[in-house]
């Protein structure tokens, strides 16, 4: 390396460069900042009306849930029953994933390269491209080459999820959840699939992906989902079929569902923006 020469700017041109670069970097951990901010709103948002019935417990009190309009508030009711979970709101249901899940199928990790009948070039999510998807990003995923029939089936549309079922570490459960967007699509110039160490879910509501996403990180977070994992020797994989058919969850009134999901979607396109943004910059 010695032998190479290199162009080096006087020092006023080299602290301009750093400035410009400094003030880049700055921006762009102020997005990731905020991604962080936001996305905690939205958790603190589902705990409050869906683990801790705070607007519920605010109507027995007599007193309009904090922070909420006379509208939304009317869609609670003012009682808690008794139910397998412990005091729920009165005509709210427990259920399982399995009851609120259209279609559930694997992942296709298809080839490196096109081949006569693996055609199609797709974005492909493994494990290791989650955590900045739900951040915001779109990490490094690699392209794949899937069958036509294969993409029909399995390319990711608004409000389908990813589900990792495979791998894992001693102090981490597999279970992590990524939501697709019509945000972060747009962003995409192919098709998004997940590899086969995930399980793609299509719900039969769309209104009900962020819940299910933001129920589905708590849960894995709370490490509620060591539980269901086999093959604890070497790569360990998610019961996926036993979880969604087993786990409770407790199942709200569609209308206050409609009404969570109108306020976080705003939370969730903030997010993708900023992402964007900061994927410009960089």
């Amino acid at each position: 390396l010695s032998s190479i020469r290199a162009g080096i700017p006087e020092e006023g041109e080299q602290r301009r460069i750093a400035k410009i670069l400094g003030d880049l970097d700055d921006k762009i951990e102020l997005n990731r900042t905020m991604n962080e901010t936001l996305e905690a709103m939205a958790r603190a948002l589902f705990k409050s009306w869906f683990v801790d019935f705070d607007p519920v417990r605010a109507k027995m009190e007599g007193r309009l849930p904090e922070g909420m309009d006379a509208e939304t508030a009317a869609l609670f009711p003012d009682r808690l029953v008794e139910s397998e979970l412990g005091m729920i709101p009165e005509g709210w249901e427990v259920g399982v994933l399995d009851d609120l899940i259209g279609l559930a199928i694997g992942g296709d990790w298809g080839s490196t390269d096109p081949t006569d009948v693996e055609t199609v070039s797709c974005y492909c999510i493994r494990g290791a491209d989650i955590p900045e998807l739900q951040n915001g990003g779109i990490g490094q995923m690699p392209t794949r080459f899937l069958k036509p029939s294969s993409v029909e089936k399995r390319k990711l549309d608004d409000g389908d999820l990813a589900i990792e079922i495979s791998g894992g570490s001693p102090t981490q459960s597999t279970g992590r959840p990524v939501l697709a967007s019509h945000a972060l699509l747009k962003r995409l110039a192919q098709p998004l699939v997940a590899s086969n160490f995930c399980r793609i879910v299509k719900l039969k509501k769309k209104v009900l992906a962020r819940y299910v996403y933001l129920w589905l990180k708590g849960i894995y977070d709370a490490g509620e989902l060591f539980q269901y994992e086999t093959g604890t020797t070497g790569i360990k994989n998610l019961a996926f079929s036993t979880f969604s058919e087993r786990y409770p969850l407790v199942v709200p009134d569609p209308r206050v569902v409609k009404a969570f999901d109108q306020m976080v979607s705003q939370l969730f396109s903030q997010i993708q923006s900023n992402s964007q943004e900061a994927h410009d910059l960089a």
